[in-house]
């Protein structure tokens, strides 16, 4: 093990990405959390006021002089011609892999102009989601607007295990098909970037325009060494050119309201015109706060829903008989049915689940929003995906809607219209779509989705 001493290095920013080196865990290494942790060292970008611009903890190998597995590339277009400084916990054969480059790569023959032999993976999905490089987790800010479906998710670019929590942003034009266009929120001295929502901003709140993307996000605390002595705060980010550029909102936040508060979802209810936001407290505890501007919040509900955990969401869905219903999601799939009135969820039914199927693959899914009454979701698919440079997937997007049977009312899912083409319907009436390795498959009536390798 080596000691962590920090090592510098200045240059100029001269093109548009800087390639940072990425060493993935020996297979055979213990993968626990206190070991994996163990292995990973401070890096620090920092613009030419000593400010730091990009922070990571990235992992550590005994020989550091061999080829990284794959390269992360950070945008620093905004600060070309500026002198950056790095420094890191990382020795200086780590430092003789970093690079400039003009466009995005991701293997390290291609940064040095070699041929790229094992630049595709001809297993990747084509039609789930998955990351160019690193870690993939929560699906967040599903939002769309002027023809472009935004995906924004945790991503971790440094390798692909769980850490690093930043935002990463691919976008489609048919809701099947996401190009990654860069990661575009990396954690800062408020936090990690934990999960959130995104909305248009209608009503022109925070003085931005009505066609600005609001962002709403956890800045979290984090089990290692990135930001130490923060609380969790929910925060804003907006975007005034549709998603193409981000910028932190430093005007605002929500305190803490207790323990691992976190992902907040907001919608507007326009019953009782106002803004209503979701938010996971801790253990199995939630929380529906109520705002006229999305600046001042006050708590109208707690309410705890056992086994229900993270990532809530809370949206209206209609049946075809013309009955309505709330739903109450958590990220786990479960739910409950009942009744909103902007300011309390009272549920009517008992503990439902969306989700079928032993390895319990979906999680943490999401609803877009700016749909009109389309409600659409997508989750994140915990897929290891061993041997390649990406980990984990997001799922096909389904619409959730109000069935109706001898029971009563439940979520009736869909594959999005979009999908359509890709559907294969099977004898007993079921739908399933096959994509490489994964298929999902949504049982007759539409209660339950199933997801699983093949």
């Amino acid at each position: 093990m080596t000691d962590r001493q920090m090592t510098t290095m200045t240059l100029t920013a001269e093109r548009t990405y800087l390639a940072v080196p990425v060493y993935l865990y020996d297979e055979s290494m213990d993968r626990t959390e206190r070991v994996r942790f163990d292995h990973l060292r401070l890096f620090y970008v920092k613009d030419a006021s000593g400010r730091i611009i990009f922070r990571f903890v990235t992992s550590w190998k005994e020989d550091m002089t061999k080829d990284p597995d794959y390269v992360s590339c950070l945008n620093i277009g905004a600060w070309r011609g500026q002198r950056l400084t790095i420094e890191t916990e990382q020795p200086k054969a780590f430092l003789d892999h970093i690079a400039q480059t003009d466009h995005q790569v991701y293997s390290y023959a291609a940064l040095k102009g070699e041929e790229d032999t094992g630049a595709e993976d001809p297993a990747r999905p084509q039609l789930h989601y998955t990351a160019p490089v690193g870690w993939i987790n929560d699906p967040n800010g599903l939002v769309y607007q002027n023809g472009v479906w935004h995906l924004f998710y945790q991503h971790n670019p440094m390798n692909v295990e769980w850490a690093n929590m930043s935002w990463g942003h691919a976008v489609s034009d048919d809701l099947l098909h996401f190009h990654y266009v860069d990661d575009i929120m990396f954690p800062d001295d408020n936090g990690a970037m934990f999960s959130g929502c995104g909305l248009v901003n209608e009503r022109g709140c925070f003085g931005l325009p009505k066609d600005a993307l609001l962002f709403f996000y956890t800045a979290s605390q984090d089990p290692t060494r990135l930001v130490p002595g923060v609380v969790n705060t929910q925060r804003l980010a907006f975007s005034t050119d549709n998603g193409k550029t981000i910028q932190k909102f430093e005007g605002w936040h929500l305190p803490n309201l207790g323990g691992d508060n976190r992902d907040p979802k907001i919608f507007w209810h326009e019953e009782t015109k106002s803004y209503v936001m979701v938010l996971f407290l801790q253990g199995k505890s939630f929380a529906i706060l109520r705002s006229a501007d999305l600046e001042e919040w006050e708590i109208t509900q707690k309410m705890d829903y056992d086994p229900m955990w993270e990532c809530p969401d809370l949206v209206r869905l209609r049946a075809d008989d013309g009955g309505e219903k709330w739903a109450f999601l958590s990220a786990d799939g479960y739910y409950y049915l009942g009744s909103f009135d902007g300011y309390v969820f009272t549920p009517e039914t008992g503990l439902l689940h969306l989700f079928e199927g032993e390895e319990k693959l979906p999680y943490a899914g999401q609803t877009y929003s700016n749909t009109d009454e389309r409600v659409i979701q997508i989750a994140w698919l915990r897929i290891p995906n061993r041997g390649t440079n990406y980990t984990g997937t997001l799922s096909l997007p389904r619409e959730l809607s109000l069935g109706r049977d001898e029971t009563g009312y439940y979520i009736r899912q869909s594959f999005a219209a979009e999908a359509l083409p890709y559907e294969e319907k099977l004898p007993d009436g079921s739908v399933r779509i096959r994509d490489s390795y994964i298929q999902e498959t949504i049982s007759p009536e539409g209660r339950y989705c199933t997801v699983r390798l093949i």
